[in-house]
C-alpha cells in the first residue's frame, strides 16, 4: 500500500489535471475554429467564383458583325442581329426593305406609321414585307452563312 498523500499534494495533483484538461479544451476549441474559417473561406470562394460563372453566362458579347446600321430618311435605324444567316439576309435586302422590316419588327411601328415615313401606301408596305421575307426564305434554302 501507498502512503497516504498529504493534503497538499493532493491540491497540487488537481491542480494539475484541472489545468491539462483546460489546455486540451482550449487547444481542441482553437483547432475547430481555424477549421471553420478555413471551410467558411473556401465557401466564399466558391460562391464567389459560382456567382462569377453565372454573371459570365448572362452576359451577352456583341460584335460588329452582330449588328448592323440602317440609314432611313430621317435619322439611322439600327438593330442586334445573333444570327449569322439572318444577318446577311438583311444585308441583301434593299435599303428601304431593311428600313421597312426593322421599323416594323424592333421598333414596333404599325404600317400605317412606316407609310407615312415613306409617304407610300400601307398596301406598298405589305407589298414589300412580303417580297422581303420571300427574299430571306431564299437567302435560307439557298444555305448561304
Amino acid at each position: 500500500m501507498s502512503a497516504p498523500l498529504s493534503e497538499n499534494t493532493e491540491n497540487t495533483y488537481l491542480i494539475e489535471m484541472f489545468d491539462s484538461f483546460s489546455k486540451v479544451v482550449l487547444k481542441n476549441e482553437l483547432l475547430d475554429l481555424l477549421r471553420k474559417r478555413k471551410n467558411d473561406y473556401k465557401e466564399s470562394v466558391a460562391s464567389e467564383k459560382t456567382q462569377y460563372l453565372f454573371e459570365q453566362q448572362e452576359y451577352v458579347d456583341t460584335y460588329p458583325s452582330d449588328s448592323f446600321y440602317l440609314e432611313g430618311i430621317e435619322k439611322t435605324y439600327h438593330c442586334n442581329i445573333y444570327d449569322a444567316r439572318l444577318y446577311y439576309a438583311m444585308k441583301e435586302l434593299p435599303l428601304k426593305k431593311r428600313t421597312m422590316l426593322i421599323m416594323n419588327y424592333w421598333y414596333g411601328l404599325t404600317d400605317v406609321e412606316i407609310a407615312r415615313y415613306f409617304e407610300v401606301s400601307t398596301k406598298t408596305i405589305y407589298n414589300w414585307r412580303r417580297n422581303a421575307f420571300k427574299r430571306i426564305r431564299y437567302h435560307y434554302e439557298r444555305g448561304s452563312p
